[in-house]
């Protein structure tokens, strides 16, 4: 069948089933009944409801119901078709030989579900399940709905829109009591329009699921002939036939049967059509090669068996006549399983790498075992019993602690069991049911222990490996790690089919970036990622495809890249799990920490061990520093103790007491992304100084520090009240970068966003200098690249704060101020995707180089972020969003969250501009529209 006729059929479908449940929904609650049920087989009474019509008039289990309404009791026959709730009804009923006519009055579903809920048992039970049948319905249109939204180009997931659709739209409105009443309200081609959607959806269920069954994993195997691919719906004809003729007798008021060759084939020929599905499944399971299809085919199975059981069930106490109590449990089945099943079938159709069942069945155990899980379930029972005592606050001692309290006390006692010891439990489930997941596991914390412990970057490597290989048997997996100029990540050991070579990945990069960001692997093949990679220059996607990369893990220093972890598809084609990921995660972790230790100590280049030569070793500092950790205090290498908080100090690795004899190292400021930040004190003018030390690798080269102390002149060079002023820069012996700069006492403008929106006044008294710092810095030839509110200082003054802007780390030139520093303009170290990501441009998340325009996207976005209190982003942190935010969705406008003049807001919405271009000229221009 054409895929676009398959699209039309099933919105056509959709909306004629959602009618149906309509029609349903209305007459649910206003149904008639006599509060009997009785067998049209023998015409026997199989049960009365306590306390209704029927029961009043003193009709038992197993009295005889000649007639209803003047209609004799037969198969598919509904006397109380055309019978309104409140309407006078006789009832010819024998017992023994005495034979008597009743008059009773209709009473609706709704009374009759009241009393059955009264009356308790199975009575309860049963009208429990019936309201459960309407949630059902809608249930279903919301799986189809799913189906069509999330795989729209998919014509396995169209086909199973169309399964789910029609059983949504099943009906069988001919057997349904006061039917009658709502299809004569309609225009006669409504009604006979209902009847045929009524047999078409109640055929077309069994016919479509089997149809699936033949053809599913169609992107995978050869598809069946049409001739089998039409047989489903020849062998479900007979149930459209009966459906539509019996519907198409009530639109002319005869409740009877209607006269054909054939009788009541709903379920015996569903049921078969159920079981041949189920056997197209597993003769496919067993032909199909591919090993993720096998998977889905499996599950499929699994989500049709209990279904299929419940249904055949429920016809077998029909045909065998086992009484009520049968057709009871046959209903409470039908419901769970079928939404059960429903559910893991549609999992089955959207999800396109599939786990094994085991896997499935672990993290259903792991989410069923989750303490909140557990929790929530312990509640009911609880808001049960505490409902129950009040209602009987008045009762004896022994009434409250004997029969429904008890039960519910049984309920309560194994689940707090359950809670308190339920990570034993979950452990003892992995080792005995689980033990290939429990053993990967145990087998990648075991990798992250050793690492822990260790600093040979070169052994731990081999180790990490070969331990991944045997937990998660990856196809291919490897290690790189960034050269000895930092520019260039370039693989080093490497397992399984992987092994060719491949081109290294620039540290500077857009894809290199977007794994800085955040710690989190990146799995290549999630529906959310690949959106994002789509949007990567052409040499990263050809890097993906020539690595064969399935899970990339980023080993960050100081949240920067310093190596990644690249993973092939697993060997059993299963997608890596959440359990999977977090544990990379953690490993990852620990590899960039032993990776930053080997940096710090050695060169770079030997990391590896594939130098010709050792790295020069750097002369030792006998002027150690010693550090708080608590409170940051800094003391000479002999002391032990902090006369602060008498904790015990650790060692402060590379950075030396006094600097150069002239700074003093007096207390830890705080860490930042390329280093930390030390308050110091210049001995010869005895004034405090802010040092920020970066980390070595930021300067592990000749050139990247030539580069360094060139940026560090220029940044030096820029005199504006609002920036930094920074008084030296040097490297030290231990190969760590450092600048001076004047220690600024206050804090980060991100403490007074986080206390709320600012009025307009204050918030222009903070972004003016600010933005006519940017501006200067600007027109000497300087962007800063990662503006922000924690790189914006409110330094304390005797009246008011003052901003300063910080951390000029990441600037670079736009253009020549002098010659030497012409080289800094076309040096490629400048170049690339650098900053946060929040406050990242739409251009330079695309790989392009920051500029002027950039700076001013940032400084809109702190702008708005002071005004209305929080990011046009909202809290979104995951990588996906903050990337679509930035290049695709349209931002808020700032009047829609706060109450700012019009030109303000036009003013920051123009600077927030997808495209550079659409900005202002300059920084300058945008503070003029500010105002």
């Amino acid at each position: 069948m054409n895929t676009r006729h398959v699209v039309t059929l099933c919105r056509v479908e959709f909306v004629a089933a959602v009618a149906l449940v309509l029609v349903n929904f209305y007459s649910l609650a206003t149904r008639p009944s006599l509060g009997f049920d009785y067998s049209t087989s023998d015409a026997r009474v199989l049960s009365v409801t306590p306390g209704g019509p029927a029961a009043r008039a003193g009709i038992a289990p197993g009295d005889r119901v000649l007639s209803i309404n003047g209609d004799v009791v037969a198969a598919d026959a509904m006397p109380l078709f055309f019978v309104r709730a409140g309407q006078s009804v006789p009832v010819i009923v024998q017992r023994g030989e005495n034979v008597r006519t009743i008059a009773l009055s209709a009473v609706s579903a709704e009374e009759q579900r009241e009393e059955a809920l009264r009356a308790g048992g199975a009575r309860a039970v049963s009208a429990i399940t019936g309201y459960l049948n309407y949630p059902l319905h809608i249930w279903m249109l919301g799986l189809a709905a799913a189906l069509l939204v999330l795989r729209p180009g998919n014509f396995d997931a169209r086909l199973a829109a169309l399964s789910l659709t029609s059983w949504a739209g099943s009906l069988f409105l001919f057997r349904y009591s006061g039917m009658g009443i709502v299809l004569d309200a309609l225009p006669a081609p409504a009604a006979w329009l209902l009847v045929a959607l009524d047999g078409t959806f109640s055929a077309g269920f069994f016919a479509v699921n089997l149809h699936f069954a033949l053809v599913f994993a169609s992107e995978r195997a050869t598809r069946v002939s049409r001739t089998w691919q039409t047989i489903p719906y020849i062998a479900a004809l007979p149930i459209f036939i009966e459906t539509y003729a019996n519907g198409m007798l009530r639109l002319r008021h005869d409740v009877h049967a209607a006269a054909l060759p054939f009788a009541n084939l709903y379920s015996p020929v569903g049921s078969l059509l159920l079981v041949a599905s189920l056997v197209a499944l597993a003769v496919r399971f067993s032909r199909m090669r591919d090993a993720n299809a096998r998977r889905r085919l499996l599950l499929l199975f699994l989500a049709l068996l209990p279904g299929t059981i419940a249904f055949a069930f429920g016809y077998l106490v029909d045909a065998l006549h086992l009484g009520y109590g049968w057709e009871v449990t046959a209903r409470l089945l039908h419901t769970p399983t079928t939404m059960l099943g429903s559910s893991i079938f549609a999992y089955a159709v959207v999800r396109h790498r599939m786990f094994n069942i085991r896997v499935l069945v672990r993290r259903s155990l792991q989410y069923a075992l989750a303490r909140g899980t557990l929790l929530a379930v312990m509640s009911l029972p609880l808001i049960g019993l505490a409902l129950f005592l009040y209602a009987h606050r008045r009762d004896s001692l022994a009434v409250l602690l004997t029969g429904t309290p008890a039960v519910y006390l049984l309920v309560i006692l194994p689940l707090l069991a359950v809670v308190r010891y339920r990570k034993p439990l979950l452990e003892a489930l992995d080792r005995r049911f689980f033990r290939e997941q429990y053993d990967a596991r145990r087998l990648l914390l075991h990798v992250v222990s050793i690492i822990r412990g260790g600093s040979d970057m070169l052994a731990l490597s081999r180790a990490a490996l070969d331990e991944i290989d045997k937990a998660l048997h990856p196809k291919h997996l490897s290690l790189w790690q960034a050269d000895s100029d930092g520019a260039e990540l370039r693989r080093g050991f490497a397992r399984g089919d992987g092994t060719h070579e491949t081109p290294p990945l620039a540290v500077s990069g857009t894809l290199a970036t977007l794994l800085s960001a955040d710690d989190e692997p990146l799995d290549i093949h999630s529906r959310q990622t690949r959106t994002l990679l789509q949007r990567l220059p052409g040499a990263e996607r050809d890097w993906l495809r020539s690595t064969d990369a399935y899970l990339l893990v980023p080993l960050l220093i100081e949240k920067r890249l310093g190596g990644l972890l690249v993973l092939g598809e697993r060997k059993s084609e299963e997608p890596y799990s959440r359990e999977d990921r977090e544990l990379l995660r953690m490993l990852g972790a620990q590899l960039a920490l032993t990776l930053d230790y080997s940096r710090l100590k050695q060169s770079p280049s030997l990391v590896w061990g594939t130098a010709s030569s050792p790295a020069p070793v750097h002369l030792f500092v006998s002027d150690g520093l010693q550090l708080c950790p608590r409170c940051g205090r800094c003391y000479a290498a002999d002391a032990r103790q902090c006369e602060n908080d008498e904790q015990a100090l650790v060692p402060e690795s590379g950075v030396p007491r006094m600097i150069e004899d002239k700074y003093v190292v007096t207390r830890l400021l705080g860490r930042g992304g390329m280093g930390s930040v030390y308050l110091a004190t210049q001995t010869r003018l005895n004034r405090p100084v802010a040092i920020k030390v970066l980390l070595s690798h930021l300067v592990g080269s000749s050139s990247m520090r030539t580069r360094f102390e060139r940026e560090a002149r220029i940044v030096a060079r820029l005199r504006h009240p609002a920036i930094v002023t920074i008084h030296d820069f040097g490297v030290l012996p231990s190969g760590h970068a450092y600048l001076v700069m004047e220690y600024l006492d206050g804090d980060t403008l991100r403490k007074t966003i986080t206390s709320g929106p600012q009025a307009l006044a204050p918030a222009l008294g903070i972004l003016r200098p600010v933005a006519e710092a940017i501006d200067a810095a600007h027109r000497a030839g300087v962007v800063h690249r990662d503006l922000k509110p924690e790189n914006i200082m409110l330094v304390r003054d005797d009246a008011n704060s003052t901003p300063r802007v910080l951390d000029f780390g990441l600037a670079k030139m736009t253009g020549p101020i002098g010659e030497d520093e012409a080289t800094l303009v076309q040096s490629n170290h400048s170049a690339g995707v650098v900053g946060t990501l929040m406050y990242m441009a739409p251009e330079v998340l695309s790989g392009h180089a920051a500029d002027a325009r950039a700076d001013q996207y940032s400084l809109a976005l702190i702008a708005y972020e002071l005004l209305a209190g929080e990011h046009p982003l909202g809290r979104s942190t995951d990588l996906a969003s903050v990337v679509r935010g930035h290049t695709e969705t349209a931002m808020m406008p700032i009047r829609s969250r706060v109450d700012v003049p019009q030109h303000v807001s036009d003013a920051i919405d123009r600077a927030l501009s997808k495209r550079a271009d659409a900005r202002f000229a300059s920084v300058g221009e945008f503070l003029a529209a500010l105002g």
